[in-house]
């Protein structure tokens, strides 16, 4: 059974060298250079290892290298994270457990490294500045340190390609032109690439850094080899991860991370399975199922425990109309399956997060995809020392002053690693963080005032409002500066009614009433009659007498949540054009089911017309015709994927409920030990595996499920 996406609608994934390997002693076929576990994942496989404790089935989970789940033997090399290792003509892969394993460790050498910088030699080498990941923060770092001259720049990433998690985001991001807004997330990725190629970085991926020691000096792993680089200056931008969910099964192959997901479609062409579960109504949660609709996989439902799903209201309202069930004060109460996701069961939570008795309903699926959260990747910066302190509005957070330079004035700090926001976000505290760099290196950027000041202009926009006013107040407390006003956005005025139409003119509608930091509706109007002005959280209104019903705005807005009507085709008929991003594209002619906002088809539409993007990185539209009275409730076409074939849901064993996959820690275990009278401080002595983010999490769910 092949998992490859075939063709897609935004994505085009360029044809690879086809080759043999081996999994388990057993022939196969793979595409060379790809991870391995993507060509596993294609023959049908999503089993990789067990754990040596529990004999725990594990999948992938985070696609990154950062958990334990994929690692396996290849070529006799136990604890290979076939995640991030390429896949080369006749490997032989396998599952660990055996004596061959075992072998290795004792091979290993016995004597420490010491690390101290008594201990090394003076001929290490030496950069003016350091950057830690080469996601949107650390690009934007990388590239304006660049231009202001600084005399060596090296970026760091542990992936074998630049751009982060952007790269693999296939939506239209938000915010203004300077920051890719209307431009896919690959695309901005891309973008920025080519700026980093043609400037005077030392790119390092596929480099690990793995520790901050005294001297700004840093230790990074290049496979097995462990090097040494002393930076003047050192910019952290490591991201973030994905947190994990407690409840049982939760670690059968099939169980992944939204970035797990994303990976295997959107970098590699490979679905990350047929039909999917997803928990967590973030923007996250929410995008991952439109991206999985478009990769062809059966979307089953998406859940959130919270009784209010904290996505934007066009992303939710885009995934409804498709007919995609989305429960909010619900979540997966329990994973199906032996060896892999068979099912799964979702339970309704009441006012205080209990699960209510006799709500569960069973989803046939065989992937359930976490995007429950993210959590900083700062270990870095506990390890070089950094003051953290504890702010309610974001939790423990490093200390920074307003251009996030540290309490250690060589080190800065932007993006997720710190607090976790978005990648414009990101992008703008990178600039920030390596314009001062440079700066303090010597190097003023000739635009250094100019820069700086868009910079802080555009934080304060995204961070106020409804929705950003918390992340603004929290970092205002960081960096001990006066918090900015809460914007109140100005009414939504627009109103477009059957009186609004005297001939066969064609308006727009707007479906978007929060104030999401975005304004390429009114960057595309040539006619001026979308006006948002300077404050990019304002809410578009429209002008209708200056609309011209060019629809250039539709496939522009990042939402989606633009329709053009034109109410008098005819004397009983009216013509709805909507964007459209989706394979395969309907034929003139044609009667297709048309949904409403909530994802009920309300009736039959004839295609009129289909409009091409002018290519993969643009986004269509659609017209066709339906009764008059239906004109204003149609939202989208009916495009959901069929065919997913169900597999009997039953566990031959009970599954168990992790909080740790690395060390197969159980809820269980834990509960235990705070039953016997362990505290928080005590319990690393008993299970050093605990990660205490993690804990933290699960302590919370174990109260709330026992």
């Amino acid at each position: 059974m092949s998992y490859e996406i075939k063709d897609h609608p935004v994505l085009d994934f360029p044809k690879k060298r086809q080759v043999k390997f081996f999994f388990n002693d057993k022939e196969l076929i793979g595409t060379e250079g790809d991870p391995i576990i993507v060509s596993l994942r294609n023959n049908g496989i999503i089993k990789l290892k067990e754990g040596a404790k529990n004999h725990t089935p594990y999948g992938p989970f985070c696609m990154q290298g950062r958990c334990c789940s994929c690692a396996m033997n290849v070529n006799n090399k136990p604890n290979v994270m076939t995640c991030v290792t390429p896949l080369e003509e006749g490997m032989q892969v396998r599952m660990m457990g055996d004596e061959r394993d075992t072998d290795v460790f004792k091979r290993l050498p016995s004597k420490r490294i010491d690390v101290s910088p008594s201990a090394l030699s003076q001929e290490h080498p030496t950069c003016d500045l350091a950057i830690i990941g080469a996601g949107p923060a650390g690009m934007e770092a990388a590239i304006v340190a660049a231009q202001a001259g600084v005399g060596s720049v090296v970026l760091f990433d542990d992936k074998n390609f630049l751009g982060g998690q952007l790269t693999l985001q296939t939506h239209t991001f938000f915010g203004n032109k300077e920051l890719g807004a209307s431009m896919r997330g690959y695309e901005i990725s891309r973008q920025m690439k080519k700026e980093i190629e043609n400037l005077n970085i030392d790119v390092r991926l596929g480099s690990t850094v793995v520790g901050l020691y005294p001297g700004n000096m840093l230790g990074f792993r290049d496979e097995d080899k462990l090097n040494f680089i002393v930076a003047k200056k050192i910019i952290v931008a490591t991201g973030a991860s994905e947190k994990y969910l407690a409840f049982e099964g939760n670690s059968l192959p099939g169980v992944m991370g939204a970035g797990g997901a994303q990976t295997f479609m959107n970098i590699y062409g490979i679905k990350p399975g047929k039909r999917a579960l997803i928990v967590g109504g973030g923007n996250i949660g929410v995008i991952l199922a439109y991206q999985l609709i478009q990769a062809g996989v059966e979307v089953a439902a998406l859940v959130e425990a919270s009784p209010k799903m904290g996505a934007y209201n066009v992303h939710i309202k885009k995934l409804q109309a498709l007919g995609i069930p989305t429960f909010t004060s619900h979540s997966v109460k329990k994973a199906h399956g032996t060896d892999c996701v068979t099912g799964a069961t979702v339970v309704a939570l009441d006012e205080n997060w209990k699960e209510i008795a006799g709500s569960e309903k069973f989803y046939d699926c065989d992937t359930i995809c976490l995007s429950v959260g993210l959590s900083p990747l700062n270990e870095l910066l506990w390890q070089a020392g950094l003051e953290f302190e504890f702010i309610p509005e974001l939790g423990e957070v490093p200390l920074f002053d307003k251009f996030r330079q540290s309490t250690n004035r060589d080190i800065f700090i932007a993006g997720d690693c710190a607090v976790i926001g978005e990648a414009s976000i990101a992008r703008l505290e990178g600039r920030i963080a390596g314009l001062k760099a440079a700066l303090d290196l010597g190097k003023p950027h000739p635009e250094f005032n100019i820069k700086m000041d868009e910079a802080f202009k555009f934080l304060d926009n995204i961070q106020t409002g409804t929705l950003g006013q918390k992340l603004g107040t929290g970092k205002s407390k960081v960096t001990k500066t006066p918090a900015k006003a809460s914007f109140v956005p100005k009414d939504f005025t627009q109103k477009l009614t059957p009186e609004s139409f005297v001939g066969n003119e064609k308006k727009i509608i707007i479906d978007c009433r929060q104030d999401i930091p975005c304004n390429p509706c009114e960057a595309s109007c040539h006619f001026g009659a979308i006006k948002i002005g300077s404050q990019l959280t304002q809410q578009p209104n429209v002008e209708l007498d200056l609309c011209k019903g060019c629809a250039a705005c539709l496939p522009a807005c990042p939402g989606r949540a633009i329709r053009l009507i034109q109410y008098n085709l005819n004397d009983t008929q009216s013509a709805v054009t909507i964007p459209y991003e989706f394979f395969p594209l309907p034929t003139e002619g044609e009667e297709r089911e048309i949904r409403n906002n909530a994802g009920a088809v309300i009736t039959k539409g004839k295609i009129l017309g289909v409009r091409k993007a002018k290519d993969k990185t643009g986004c269509g539209t659609v017209t066709f015709s339906v009764e008059k009275k239906f004109a204003f409730e149609s939202f989208a076409l009916d495009v959901l994927p069929k065919g997913f074939v169900a597999q009997k849901a039953e566990s031959k064993k009970e599954n168990k409920t992790y909080v740790c996959r690395c060390e197969e820690v159980t809820q269980e275990d834990i509960t235990a030990l705070i039953k016997s009278g362990y505290t928080v401080p005590t319990i690393s002595n008993v299970s050093s595996a605990l990660v205490w983010g993690n804990v933290a999490v699960n302590l919370v769910l174990v109260s709330l499920r026992t």
